[in-house]
């Protein structure tokens, strides 16, 4: 009577860890896809950056190639000519500026990648050991 007593409450102790060991592999699980999700999403982002960087390159080449024509010009009064190269050197450095920090976001963008890369990758393992673990606990 007490070994059968000791016998069902070892068989529900186990039957609770591998609900646990279930449990814990879904939530890992939930976790990787949450990861691949925030993967892309960086992705998305660093590629939306990637694209405004190149606008905005192509933006400080218009911009440069009309200070040129306007330096090359010679009919227009030097005044307008001034207050234009003025506007056109504060559109070049806005632009600059912006560019740079488009340079920067990506970088941070790809350092996040690489973390949550490496985060996914320890979870993969944890779930890799959590069913090694289940599985031992299935054959017990």
């Amino acid at each position: 009577n007490v070994l059968r007593e000791e016998k069902e409450k070892l068989t529900l102790e186990m039957q609770e860890s591998r609900d646990a060991m279930g449990q814990l592999n879904l939530d890992i699980d939930n976790l990787v896809q949450q990861k691949d999700a925030e993967i892309n999403l960086l992705r998305t982002n660093a590629q939306t950056s990637e694209d405004k960087c190149r606008d905005q390159e192509i933006q400080i080449q218009n911009l440069s190639e009309q200070i040129q024509n306007i330096q090359n010009s010679s009919e227009q009064s030097n005044s307008e000519t001034e207050a234009r190269m003025t506007q056109l050197q504060t559109d070049l450095e806005l632009t600059t500026n912006e560019k740079d920090n488009l340079s920067t976001t990506n970088k941070n963008l790809e350092d996040e990648i690489k973390s949550l890369n490496a985060e996914k990758h320890v979870l993969e393992i944890k779930m890799s050991e959590f069913a090694e673990t289940n599985a031992e606990i299935q054959v017990a």
